[in-house]
């Protein structure tokens, strides 16, 4: 159960991280407005 519980909070610290990252280069090629668009 450790083991698994280990790996899940692994995927989801990965996960957050690459969203980040997605949403820092997003920002940086889409203007804000479209943006806001997008996400919300």
């Amino acid at each position: 159960m450790a083991e698994i519980l280990g790996t899940l909070s692994r995927a989801v610290l990965l996960m957050t991280a690459f969203y980040k990252i997605f949403r820092a280069v997003f920002r940086r090629f889409i203007p804000d407005e479209k943006l806001n668009i997008l996400v919300s």
